[in-house]
């Protein structure tokens, strides 16, 4: 009975020591897996017009002010 909890206590300090460890997060040129997002305006509404995304953006946030559906 008591070597079974010996293994027991075994296992879980086993356990308690591989959670504490990390992966290392260091960056080295040339090998980032990171994907390349391009920007919002890129996208198929805008083809590329970055002046009339910035207007749908604008119209957008002025629809969703409450200061402006109060009045």
């Amino acid at each position: 009975m008591l070597r079974h909890w010996g293994t027991g206590l075994l296992v879980i300090a086993g356990l308690f020591l591989t959670a504490c460890t990390e992966k290392p997060q260091d960056y080295t040129p040339g090998k980032s897996t990171a994907a390349y997002d391009p920007p919002s305006y890129v996208s198929a509404p805008f083809a590329g017009d970055r002046q009339a995304w910035l207007e749908a953006v604008n119209t957008r946030t002025k629809k969703q002010s409450e200061y402006v559906r109060v009045q």
